[in-house]
């Protein structure tokens, strides 16, 4: 059963601010004021410089708007300071704004990393902020949640009553009567105002990145890209000439035996043959393809006297056939990202005794070249 955000102990706030810092006593309003609240246990923002300075001078301190807003609404402590505060940098140097396209790929990048630590902790649970900072950042964070959420993760923009949005002197709706000016000097009770919280809706593609880009410090193209991959229709393309696989386009390279027995697998998917158990794979068919691909040599007459085809019929048990099935794995795995070895290996489908094995790639992935039979 999936737990709910609230039954973390840990619960983080995660935001994006610019020149606004009043987003996050918003935001925080909003969620103590849920039903259940999700009062987070920490906050962490992804600011500029600007940004952090306006936030140590208004929200922290004692008398901070933090601080008032917890004793306004008598809300338990949050860990939030100035170590939680994350200012972008760009070539070193503290981004005070976001002007160029390498201020961008900067504010990509620290979202990427932010979230991607963040949600290595099991026992957390996220909420993301977008409704700070300038429409890049809020993109960025957005779309860098997508890539690593978990399903307890949430994501959302909070919503100013109209008059009091992005009111220099407005904070969070006060419990008793405040006297705040609008733009025009027209007088406005903060009691009255309103904030909620909108969530938005998803797509949760973290299962589909590879275990090294959701732990490893991969910047944020990076990680884009091995998302497209991994939700990409996969190419499976092998040279039996020269002993060659390429998976989608990364090649792979096997010593002789795992090429022979992956590429005679491949064959058989190819021409659509139904999954068999070991028992029943037709050993000779494999051996009449090794033999095609290397020859006769020593290593091929040390395989025939394994399969027994020196005393008659050759035939696999279920020993050899998963220890040739393993090999091949693990010079995929050498050469790819988990994930995508998992999806170009050799399945084993069912439970035993009746385990089955084949590629799980239709027919039309797969193609050979330079020598097919």
């Amino acid at each position: 059963m999936c737990k709910l955000p609230t039954d973390f102990p840990q619960r983080i706030l995660v935001a994006v601010t610019g020149l606004t810092p009043q987003i996050i006593t918003e935001t925080l309003y909003a969620l103590a004021m849920r039903q259940p609240p999700f009062w987070p246990t920490e906050i962490h923002v992804l600011t500029t410089e600007e940004g952090a300075r306006r936030i140590r001078l208004q929200l922290l301190g004692d008398d901070g708007w933090l601080a008032r807003l917890r004793r306004d609404y008598q809300l338990p402590e949050v860990l939030f300071g100035m170590e939680q505060v994350h200012v972008v940098k760009g070539a070193d140097v503290c981004l005070r704004d976001i002007h160029t396209k390498a201020d961008n790929a900067a504010i990509g990048d620290a979202a990427c990393r932010l979230l991607r630590e963040l949600s290595t902790r099991e026992n957390a649970a996220l909420h993301v902020s977008i409704a700070g900072g300038r429409k890049t950042m809020g993109f960025y964070m957005g779309y860098a949640l997508s890539l690593f959420a978990r399903p307890q993760d949430r994501l959302s923009h909070v919503l100013v009553s109209p008059l009091y949005e992005s009111l220099p002197a407005f904070f969070y709706p006060t419990p008793q009567s405040n006297v705040i000016f609008a733009r025009d000097e027209t007088p406005l009770d903060t009691a009255k105002a309103e904030v909620s919280l909108a969530e938005i809706p998803f797509v949760r593609l973290r299962d589909h990145l590879p275990e090294a880009l959701r732990s490893g410090r991969h910047d944020f193209s990076q990680t884009i890209a091995a998302a497209q991959e991994a939700l990409a229709e996969h190419k499976l393309r092998i040279d039996l000439a020269d002993k060659r696989l390429y998976c989608n386009d990364h090649e792979v390279h096997m010593p002789p035996l795992p090429f022979a027995f992956y590429s005679w697998q491949a064959k058989c998917a190819r021409d659509g043959m139904s999954p068999v158990t070991a028992a029943k794979a037709d050993a000779a068919a494999f051996l009449r393809h090794y033999r095609r691909i290397h020859g006769s040599s020593g290593n091929y007459q040390r395989i025939v006297k394994r399969l027994g085809g020196d005393r008659g019929r050759p035939a696999f048990d279920c020993n050899t056939f998963t220890e040739y099935r393993n090999s091949a794995y693990n010079a995929l795995k050498k050469h790819l990202s988990e994930e995508l070895a998992a999806a170009f290996m050799i399945h084993s489908i069912g439970q035993r005794p009746h385990t089955t094995y084949a590629l799980k790639l239709p027919p039309s992935a797969i193609e050979f070249i330079g020598g097919e039979e």
